[in-house]
């Protein structure tokens, strides 16, 4: 039917042009014009069509043209054609794109598109063909959240991101108090300490004079604040121990731990 349409506007396009009352139709060029996917050529009215290319006669002269194709501006273009056997014509034409306006709340946050850093909201990208897209919004305490939006034509388009943010709170206490707080190998304050990060799990690691030390493996949860308390234990102390004269023999609690001068070790806190 497409291929009827086209022939049928040829024909008329030349009896436009070429027939006058009773003269003799000219010597006509054969114009074969190329361009983007689904060009269309406009003359006297006339839309024409093919691909790869549109191919049609006229005579030698000079003509106004219109081209058009999906996603394309139209242009109309003046167009000499030779008196020559075949006149190839290529058209160009520039791409319909628009600007895009991102934003978020909080701003601030980080754009990413295909893995590129793209800058920080709000932020304007533009000269985007046609189509959809789509970026990743992230920002420090807050979940990532993709966005997308489309270009449909040229006008420019807008949209924002509304970040969660995605920070928990634990609240961390110790017996006895004043141990140095260490959150992945980082020491970051001693008890009591308030920890506020993001979602997550986390190794934390407790430390103090006098006591062993306390590892624990802790889960942070957003929007929620937990409670701890680690009870350190005390370290064994010793006892150094000597006599006048030396080489008495030396009992803890009835047993014999030596004979002095000795240390007895091991000792847990506590009277003995």
């Amino acid at each position: 039917m497409k291929n009827f349409l086209n022939i049928l506007a040829l024909t008329l396009l030349s009896l436009l042009i070429f027939c006058g009352c009773g003269k003799k139709p000219a010597s006509r060029t054969l114009v074969e014009i190329t361009g983007p996917e689904g060009l269309e050529c406009e003359i006297s009215g006339m839309k024409l069509s093919g691909s790869p290319k549109i191919a049609f006669r006229l005579p030698a002269g000079e003509y106004i043209f219109g081209f058009t194709a999906p996603g394309h501006r139209m242009v109309y273009r003046k167009v000499a054609v030779p008196q020559a056997p075949k006149f190839a014509y290529a058209v160009t034409l520039e791409p319909v794109s628009a600007a895009v306006l991102l934003k978020s709340v909080p701003s601030g946050a980080k754009v990413t598109m295909g893995g590129k850093n793209m800058g920080i909201t709000p932020l304007v990208i533009r000269d985007l063909p046609l189509g959809s897209y789509r970026a990743e919004i992230s920002m420090a305490g807050y979940a990532p959240m993709p966005l997308t939006w489309e270009i449909t034509n040229e006008r420019p388009v807008s949209a924002t991101a509304r970040l969660d943010s995605n920070q928990g709170t634990l609240r961390i206490t110790s017996q006895p108090g004043k141990a140095r707080v260490y959150i992945n190998g980082t020491q970051v304050g001693v008890t009591p300490y308030v920890l506020q990060r993001a979602e997550g799990r986390y190794v934390l690691r407790l430390e103090r004079e006098g006591c062993n030390p306390e590892e624990r493996n802790v889960h942070v949860i957003k929007s929620r604040t937990e409670k701890l308390h680690v009870k350190l234990g005390e370290k064994p102390g010793g006892v150094s121990v000597t006599s006048v004269p030396a080489g008495a023999e030396l009992f803890v609690n009835n047993k014999k731990r030596g004979v002095t001068p000795c240390v007895v070790e091991a000792l847990e806190p506590g009277e003995y």
